[in-house]
């Protein structure tokens, strides 16, 4: 097949479905790989075959929603090298055809689980590692102060705003562990 629109897959399916003597009607759930020409919702094949047959609802592939929690969590920190891996080797397996559900299950509960156990070590060892490359390129391992803002302060708040206050390495910190958290959310989201 060398059209891969969403139009031209969609007739390509709907083909299929007649040929093997099926009713459109009938089919009420589907699910589609989660790309962009399958599971779009205006021009594509989720949108088509609902027109077809407005009882046809989407389900999303187990593994490849699995792969975009991965695509996800890494645009919000992009060094999470380490559990995207782990994550691509639990989707590569949750593709194969001869995977059982509860040994899906377990591997999705492992890869939860590794993700939450390693939470702390992983911002040492990035920082660690970010150092060791700034000490190697003649750059300043340090993360530079700058100066705190001032904020005025109502006469009735209780307490001075410390947000300020926080370091860049503190917030280096905690962009991490929110890069990490964001992989974990996702998952239990997902799954």
């Amino acid at each position: 097949m060398s059209d891969k629109t969403g139009v031209a897959l969609s007739e390509e399916i709907l083909k299929k479905i007649e040929q093997e003597g099926l009713d459109i009607k009938n089919c009420q759930w589907q699910s589609y790989d989660n790309d962009a020409n399958m599971a779009g919702k205006y021009q594509e094949v989720q949108a088509r075959i609902s027109e077809t047959n407005h009882l046809a609802k989407f389900v999303p592939c187990a593994a490849h929603t699995l792969n975009f929690v991965g695509v996800n969590a890494a645009t919000a920190v992009q060094d999470v090298a380490e559990n995207s891996t782990k994550i691509d080797i639990v989707s590569k397996l949750l593709q194969k055809e001869d995977t059982a559900i509860d040994v899906a299950r377990n591997l999705l509960k492992g890869l939860t689980a590794q993700i939450k156990d390693r939470r702390g070590a992983i911002v040492n060892e990035v920082l660690e590692e970010a150092k060791q490359s700034c000490l190697a390129l003649n750059v300043d391992p340090y993360f530079k102060k700058v100066r705190k803002r001032k904020k005025k302060r109502f006469f009735d708040e209780k307490c001075k705003d410390e947000s300020s206050e926080i370091s860049q390495h503190k917030k280096f910190k905690l962009a991490l562990l929110q890069g990490n958290d964001r992989i974990k959310a996702e998952l239990e989201r997902r799954f």
